[in-house]
């Protein structure tokens, strides 16, 4: 009976937590919504203003007004892809906490003789992961897919943080490069500064809150064989 309460309050632990972490990425991904959907309809608005204008203008004052506008939809788009960049950078970083959380619950139920900050040879998610694995049979490869898209995400946001997206003074510049050519919504300006689409952030949401569910799905499955091999 004992052992019982002790696996449900870890299951109710465990969905509270999982429960919280998709929420936060539900609320990210209504927040870029929002921000999409303003962004389109001022274009649009644009759009409507050069339509009811331009018939009453000369030529002249017809190339001021493109002039204008265009200034003003490029001003536009620039804030877009702020927005993006800012939705890539935001959402690694949640990934990294969960993850980091994760380590140090472990670390504080279990008595491990290590932090996941002791290991100074990785960074990021590779760092909690190497924690995580090492000292429990959690199995990533479940989730590899979900996995290596991470990564390549945290690639995309090393740039953005370190290199202003520009892919040129990467360290990585192959490997951004292959990324590009490989996604649909993925471009370069001038052949070096990262542009990402809609698109790109609504793809790395999906993968995001599918990673979680997947994560602590694996987590939840090796407490209850943890408590099972306990328990006899």
């Amino acid at each position: 009976m004992k052992q019982k309460r002790k696996h449900l309050g870890s299951a109710v632990g465990l969905s509270i937590s999982r429960h919280i972490a998709l929420l936060d990425i539900s609320e990210l991904k209504e927040f870029h919504l929002q921000i999409e959907s303003k962004f389109k309809r001022d274009i649009v608005q644009i759009s409507g203003k050069y339509e009811d204008q331009i018939k009453e203008l000369n030529a002249s004052q017809k190339k001021e007004l493109v002039d204008f506008l265009g200034g003003e939809t490029l001003a536009i788009k620039t804030y877009m892809l702020m927005h993006r960049k800012n939705m890539i950078v935001s959402l690694c970083s949640f990934i990294e906490t969960k993850l980091n959380g994760l380590c140090r619950s472990l670390y504080k139920k279990n008595n491990y003789p290590e932090k996941h900050t002791d290991f100074k040879k990785d960074t990021g998610i590779t760092r909690a992961r190497k924690y995580i694995t090492t000292y429990t049979e959690m199995d990533f490869l479940k989730f590899n897919s979900e996995w290596s898209k991470l990564i390549n995400l945290c690639k995309i946001r090393n740039c953005i943080i370190h290199c202003g997206g520009d892919i040129k003074l990467s360290k990585e510049v192959s490997v951004l490069e292959d990324l590009v050519k490989t996604s649909k919504w993925l471009s370069l300006k001038g052949k070096r500064h990262l542009e990402l689409e809609k698109e790109f952030v609504d793809e790395a949401l999906e993968i995001a809150s599918t990673f979680i569910v997947k994560l602590y799905e694996e987590y939840f499955q090796w407490i209850k064989s943890k408590e099972l091999e306990s328990s006899l």
